[in-house]
């Protein structure tokens, strides 16, 4: 994605392995509104997608800020670092994840 990247979370990660994780493929989850807008009608899509990965990787036995971190979230992306490849490839496998090249998070 070329552009701005100033949006992004400049780091550094907690870990250094990234995954970027696409909200609108991982919830169906919408705001009470059409359009985002304020704290009472903000987009809670990727919040909830946040919360369903982490809720996963703690089913798998991963610790959250021993394995894995939440790092960022917005524009229908979540991002989390991990401290192994291992998460990573699962993560790759059970949700549909953004190359990082085509990403703000890159």
């Amino acid at each position: 994605m070329d552009g701005d990247k100033s949006l992004s979370n400049p780091g550094p990660y907690k870990f250094n392995t990234k995954v970027i994780i696409s909200s609108t493929d991982t919830s169906e989850r919408n705001a009470y509104y059409e359009v985002e807008g304020g704290a009472l009608n903000s987009g809670y899509k990727d919040f909830d997608v946040g919360c369903i990965v982490a809720n996963d990787l703690g089913l798998k036995g991963y610790t959250y800020g021993k394995d894995f971190y939440f790092e960022d979230a917005g524009l229908d992306c979540v991002v989390f670092s991990c401290n192994d490849e291992k998460i990573k490839s699962y993560l790759t496998l059970r949700f549909k994840c953004v190359d990082q090249e085509e990403s703000l998070f890159a």
